[in-house]
């Protein structure tokens, strides 16, 4: 009398888990170096949403002499928008992104015309990523390079 067994033996079982684990150590670094590229992603653009509404504001004042600026600590990982001396909003950075001491930016206003009047540079880094966002000279514009 003939047995038909199904299934897995022992050794095909333990084959196959060090092929998935083999698999998942070589890919770590790479999932890693994603996170990283998409928490820094989602802070640019919510600063770069930020910044555009501080320049709306400040070109177009709901009250007359009404201005806001973004406020960068940078020792914090944070930055607040300020409205007369009122914070309107804070945001946090992930842990893994922070601005760098060595930007020379600490507030941002734009004026009336809406640009800050010189160019500046401000560096946002991560682990593995880092994006400057540059404020050009008059236009009013900011690129993230």
């Amino acid at each position: 009398m003939m047995r038909s067994e199904r299934g897995f033996t022992l050794i095909e079982a333990l084959i196959s888990l060090v092929i998935v684990a083999m698999l998942s150590l070589i890919s770590y670094p790479f999932i890693v170096d994603l996170y990283d590229y998409m928490q820094l992603n989602q802070a640019i653009t919510t600063l770069q949403a930020d910044l555009h509404r501080v320049r709306d504001v400040n070109m177009m004042p709901l009250q007359p002499g009404a201005r806001m600026a973004l406020h960068i600590h940078h020792n914090e990982g944070r930055y607040v928008l300020l409205m007369g001396g009122n914070v309107i909003a804070e945001r946090t950075f992930p842990s893994r992104v922070s601005m760098p001491h060595g930007s020379a930016i600490s507030e941002i206003s734009f004026n009336a015309r809406g640009n800050l009047g010189q160019g500046r540079t401000l560096r946002i880094e991560s682990r593995a990523h880092t994006r400057d966002i540059v404020f050009s000279v008059g236009v009013g514009g900011f690129d993230v390079r």
